[in-house]
């Protein structure tokens, strides 16, 4: 608490209550599994990066251009790689310096099981191993990672060709995984360390109907005996959502990324989370269908006469709900100019009953 002094020349106490999104618990692993699903978010994340986008049908469907799937291949790698560092991180030397490590400790045998398998996991019609690949993505990850990236031209400089395309046929679906990724998944799940990561999420329930109270506590620790005095309970109270009606406008301010290449849309922190409910979930259901009323019944707006403007005034928080399904619809809109529907989320389950609202 902080300090002010009163009128009367005594020191009056006060303090803030943090409502803010940061304030989170960390709930284990074991209390945020779905059934049928994997619990470890690590082997959801490893799921996210490079099992979705590589299984039948992928993103890489569309791509007939050579220059483009070689540059969408190598940044996936190096996404692979990057994974790597983080959670097995002997293992991802071993593979950008010494390939032929043997490694010794814990779960040894898991982790010379992985490295088998990267070494014996073909790309592109078996013409280079996965290992080396991901060797090579990192010893050129500084290039790869400056602002701007690399585009085909720069990663035929830097020694990558089509055998490092995660494609096999331009132009044409897969039917098959380029590579194994529930092998691999498998395999670096057996290796990751027995400690699971905490999953953050959300402390304070914001729902109307839910109430507060709150009491000071006031130590003297030190004070023989010492002093310790609880005030009484305040009012219950709730607390204000962020899209208050009553609440003042808040100015909001989104500058746009000016790095938009490939290598600097893979870099963007996944660190905007939408929770949607149950209840917006059966709306969705609800609008199915009925696209064309909901655009086309205007409700009379049209003047019958007249020279006339309009001034409309919108709601935020129907903006902010219709822009969701907007994003969904333009990214893959715009997916044709930018290609980042590879790094575009990172979807993790969580039950229901362990979010608030």
């Amino acid at each position: 608490m902080m300090t002010a002094p009163a009128a009367d020349g005594r020191d009056l106490f006060f303090g803030y209550l943090p409502v803010a999104s940061r304030e989170t618990y960390a709930a284990a692993p074991a209390d945020v599994a779905v059934p049928g699903e994997v619990s470890d978010p690590r082997v959801q994340e490893l799921g996210s990066r490079v099992g979705d986008p590589l299984t039948p049908p992928t993103v890489l469907d569309t791509v007939t251009d050579a220059g483009l799937v070689l540059t969408l291949s190598v940044y996936l790698l190096l996404d692979l790689w990057e994974y790597l560092d983080r959670n097995l991180p002997d293992v991802a030397a071993a593979l950008e310096s010494a390939p032929a490590t043997v490694f010794k400790g814990d779960k040894a045998a898991e982790k010379n099981a992985l490295m088998q398998f990267l070494k014996t996991e073909k790309l592109n019609d078996e013409k280079i191993a996965l290992a080396t690949a991901l060797g090579k993505v990192a010893q050129t990850r500084a290039t790869l990672n400056q602002p701007e990236g690399a585009d085909a031209g720069e990663l035929a400089a830097l020694g990558f060709n089509s055998d490092y395309h995660l494609k096999e046929d331009l132009g044409k679906p897969a039917t098959t995984p380029i590579i194994d990724t529930q092998t691999l998944q498998n395999r670096v799940a057996a290796a990751l360390s027995a400690e699971v990561p905490p999953v953050e999420l959300p402390k304070i329930d914001t729902q109307s109907d839910v109430r507060y109270v709150l009491r000071c506590v006031y130590e003297r620790p030190q004070c023989d005996p010492p002093v310790r005095v609880v005030s009484q309970a305040t009012q219950p109270f709730t607390l204000a959502p962020f899209f208050d009606p009553d609440a003042p406008g808040r100015p909001v301010r989104i500058p746009l990324p000016t790095d938009v290449s490939i290598a600097g849309m893979r870099k963007f922190k996944k660190n905007v989370s939408f929770l949607l409910s149950d209840g917006m979930r059966k709306k969705m259901e609800s609008i199915a269908g009925k696209e064309k009323d909901l655009i086309t019944n205007g409700g009379g707006l049209t003047p019958t006469g007249g020279d006339f403007a309009f001034i409309c005034s919108f709601s935020i928080q129907i903006i902010f709900t219709v822009a969701f399904f907007l994003l969904l619809m333009f990214v893959v809109i715009l997916n044709i100019v930018f290609q980042w529907l590879l790094w575009f989320k990172i979807c993790l389950p969580i039950p229901k009953k362990l979010l608030p609202g």
